[in-house]
């Protein structure tokens, strides 16, 4: 009984060796064949591109006042829109609050 159990665990054993070998064989000769591959090179940023990024910062730099009017009427938006949550949101405490206490007292 031993010894059909060794026999069989030096088969599995065997098989498994024979399959890692195979896998290395076979990984071995796919990296070989990755080394002969030509990978593409960086294009250099074009003159277009450059000229339509200059044209970007520029008109920023010309516009500070639009910019600078943007992002107050933007802050005055989040803060209204905050204020209005909060108030949203201490009402609904306010009435989660009475719900609660009307489980504890007594109704008359």
């Amino acid at each position: 009984m031993i010894k059909k159990q060794m026999r069989k665990a030096v088969y599995i054993i065997t098989i498994l060796m024979i399959g890692v070998l195979v896998g290395i064989v076979l990984n071995n000769n796919a990296a070989a064949n990755e080394t002969n591959t030509v990978l593409p090179e960086k294009k250099p940023i074009g003159i277009e591109l450059q000229t339509k990024i200059n044209s970007v910062g520029e008109w920023l730099v010309e516009r500070p006042e639009v910019i600078s009017n943007w992002a107050d009427k933007e802050w005055q938006e989040t803060k209204e829109f905050q204020k209005k949550g909060w108030e949203e949101g201490k009402d609904q405490l306010a009435r989660d609050f009475q719900k609660i206490k009307s489980f504890f007292v007594d109704k008359e």
